[in-house]
């Protein structure tokens, strides 16, 4: 055993140091890069940020954010300013009765607005844009258009035999037999 751990200590170092060889590569590139932004400096070129990309989530959240949550909390800030009673300034025989709106009809209109402004607007606008113009509009103008009577009589008598799908197979099946 003992003579084995001599034999280890008579063998000679190698020629070549891989961890000396990796510290000065590093201290190398360390030298570049620091050349190198030294010399952008000295040139006045100063790397302009990019913008961070945002992930989808974080611009949905931001949608959500800006289009629902934010109008929701004004709504709910007009309701219960709505529920305060109004305050009135001034002696009391001076003051004019206010014409104010009962709390709830103040309510009501805030959450009308909301509906019509956050709901019904945008799936209006998205009905319009991706349904009835590319699709619904074309179908239509080519029924009026394009189709001949006779077909259109023979297509709408069909409505009430197909019913609920079925209807028409049912009509083949009896016509075949």
């Amino acid at each position: 055993m003992l003579g084995r751990n001599l034999a280890w200590a008579h063998i000679p170092k190698p020629a070549f140091d891989m961890a000396q060889w990796k510290q000065q590569d590093y201290a190398a590139s360390a030298r570049w890069e620091r050349e190198q932004a030294y010399q952008a400096y000295r040139q006045g070129e100063r790397a302009e940020a990019q913008p961070e990309k945002q992930s989808l989530w974080r611009q949905a959240g931001d949608w959500f954010k800006k289009n629902i949550v934010q109008p929701v909390q004004q709504v709910v800030g007009t309701m219960v300013n709505a529920l305060k009673p109004p305050q009135k300034t001034g002696s009391y025989k001076l003051a004019v009765p206010a014409k104010h709106e009962p709390p709830w009809q103040q309510w009501w209109k805030g959450v009308k607005t909301f509906v019509q402004e956050k709901v019904i607007a945008p799936v209006q606008k998205a009905w319009n844009e991706y349904v009835y113009q590319p699709i619904i509009q074309p179908v239509i103008r080519w029924w009026k258009e394009d189709v001949p009577g006779w077909m259109k009589e023979t297509a709408l008598s069909l409505i009430p035999i197909v019913g609920d799908g079925w209807g028409l197979i049912r009509q083949g099946i009896n016509w075949v037999q």
